[in-house]
C-alpha cells in the first residue's frame, strides 16, 4: 500500500492541543468526533493499532492475539481481522475484549495467525506507529519496530501529568483529554485505535517538535520556534570530529 500526501487539517492536526490542561466542557464537545469524514481512506505516514486478546495456558492468563485493528491518520479503518486463536481458549474475558466463541466457528471471519502477522508486517513497514501500550500489541503479535518510530500515548508525559504522573487508560484519557466516551459496553479494537490516533493527531505538532529537538541536541543541533519558522543553529566542530581527527594524526 502506498501512503497518499496527508492533509494539513488545521481542525484535526492539532485541534485541541492549546485545551489539554483544561478541556473544553461545551456543547460542542459533545460533536466531537474520531474520524474526519471527509479525507483519504487510503493508508497514510501515521497508522494506529489496537489488538483485542484472549486467555489461553493455566488459568486463561496467558496473552493470545484475537483481533487487530489499524487505521489510518483520519481515523478510517484500513485493516480489522479477526484471528483464530493457535491454543485453546480458556477465558475469552468478552466484557474487556469484545471477543466471543461465534467469532472464531469454522465458517467465521477469523483468519490464521500467520496470515494476520503478514499482513500487519507489510502495513506497519516504514510507518510511524501510533498506539497505547503498543509494546503489549506488538508482543503478541510477535513484531517488533524501531522505536524512533512509534508514539505511544500511554507514555506521552503531557498526557500522563494530567493524572499526576499515572499511566492512564485509554477510556480515561480519551475522557478526560477529548471529552469522548469509548469502551462504554464491550471493547472494540477498531474505536480504540481510532481515539489513539484522535489523542496523537490532537498534539502532533508539539510531540514531533519535542522529538526533532531531542534529536537535534543528541546529534550537537539545537533547533528554536520562529514566527518565521524552525531556526537550525550546528555547533562548529562536533567533538566527535575533533577526536577523529586527533586519532588520525598519532596514526600517522
Amino acid at each position: 500500500m502506498r501512503a497518499k500526501p496527508e492533509r494539513n487539517d488545521a481542525a484535526w492536526i492539532d485541534g485541541v492541543s492549546k485545551t489539554m490542561l483544561s478541556a473544553s466542557k461545551s456543547e460542542d464537545s459533545k460533536k466531537k468526533t474520531l474520524v474526519l469524514e471527509k479525507s483519504t481512506k487510503e493508508i497514510t505516514r501515521c497508522v494506529a493499532i489496537d489488538c483485542e486478546f484472549v486467555g489461553v495456558g493455566f488459568q486463561g492468563q496467558d496473552d493470545e492475539l484475537a483481533r487487530v485493528s489499524i487505521v489510518n491518520l483520519y481515523g478510517h479503518v484500513l485493516m480489522d481481522y479477526y484471528v483464530r486463536p493457535r491454543e485453546q481458549v480458556v477465558d475469552y474475558r468478552s466484557k474487556f475484549s469484545g471477543i466471543h466463541p461465534h467469532h472464531f466457528r469454522p465458517d467465521g471471519p477469523a483468519k490464521d495467525y500467520q496470515f494476520v502477522h503478514n499482513e500487519v508486517a507489510k502495513a506497519l513497514e516504514g510507518r510511524i506507529l501510533v498506539g497505547h501500550s503498543v509494546r503489549n500489541d506488538l508482543r503478541v503479535l510477535n513484531l517488533s519496530h524501531p522505536k524512533s518510530m512509534i508514539r505511544d500515548t500511554s507514555r506521552y508525559k503531557p498526557f500522563r501529568r494530567l493524572f499526576k504522573g499515572q499511566t492512564p487508560s485509554l477510556k480515561r484519557l480519551t475522557k478526560e483529554f477529548l471529552k469522548i466516551d469509548v469502551q462504554d459496553n464491550e471493547h472494540d479494537s477498531i474505536q480504540d485505535a481510532q481515539a489513539t490516533m484522535r489523542l496523537y493527531t490532537a498534539v502532533k505538532r508539539d510531540w514531533e517538535f519535542q522529538i526533532k529537538s531531542h534529536h537535534s541536541r543528541k546529534f550537537g543541533k539545537m533547533k528554536t520556534p520562529s514566527t518565521t519558522g524552525t531556526v537550525e543553529a550546528e555547533q562548529k566542530n562536533p567533538p566527535i570530529f575533533k577526536y577523529r581527527y586527533k586519532k588520525k594524526k598519532k596514526e600517522n
